[in-house]
């Protein structure tokens, strides 16, 4: 995934453009996982490497308390 795109890569109805293919979908997924990530006082974080792809990760908060 180019650099440029990590920007925008959380926005409705973006993908990306090193997309491989025929692009398919709206654009929806990424920012889906934000928002239910964030409903649960969550993040979620990409790390990037152009030859290896991208590597996301969902942190969301455990609480044993309960």
């Amino acid at each position: 995934m180019p650099e440029a795109d990590l920007h925008q890569l959380f926005d409705c109805f973006k993908q990306g453009s090193n997309s491989v293919g025929v692009r398919s979908g709206a654009g929806l997924g990424l920012h889906f996982v934000m928002a239910v990530c964030e409903k649960h006082h969550g993040t979620v974080t990409v790390k990037n490497n152009d030859h290896l792809g991208s590597q996301f990760t969902l942190s969301i908060p455990l609480d044993i308390s309960q």
